[in-house]
């Protein structure tokens, strides 16, 4: 993705965003929430049309950028799979412990 489709997508959600107090707000849809990044999601997944975001090492296309943020991390990180791994085996441990 170029650099100005990028500027021009974040223009394009920045004027979706609105703010009252400490809460931030989609002016499409009236969501609100505290958290800037997850508005800014919820505009980029809602309300704006993109071709999408095609993964560099597969031919896997997101939605946003968030999504193939996700995509790679999910898929491709093997740091990511070998967490997950241990963590599925330590629950599995853990109940087998405790049904005996």
């Amino acid at each position: 993705m170029s650099i100005s489709v990028t500027d021009d997508l974040d223009k394009m959600i920045n004027s979706l965003l609105g703010r009252s107090g400490p809460a931030w707000f989609c002016k499409a849809c009236g969501k609100e929430t505290f958290n800037k990044s997850n508005i800014k999601n919820h505009v980029e997944a809602h309300h704006v049309e993109s071709a999408g975001f095609a993964c560099s090492q597969c031919s896997f296309v997101c939605k946003t950028r968030y999504s193939l943020y996700f995509h790679k991390k999910r898929i491709h990180e093997k740091k990511y799979k070998d967490t997950r791994r241990k963590k599925k085996k330590t629950l599995a441990e853990a109940s087998e412990l405790s049904a005996a």
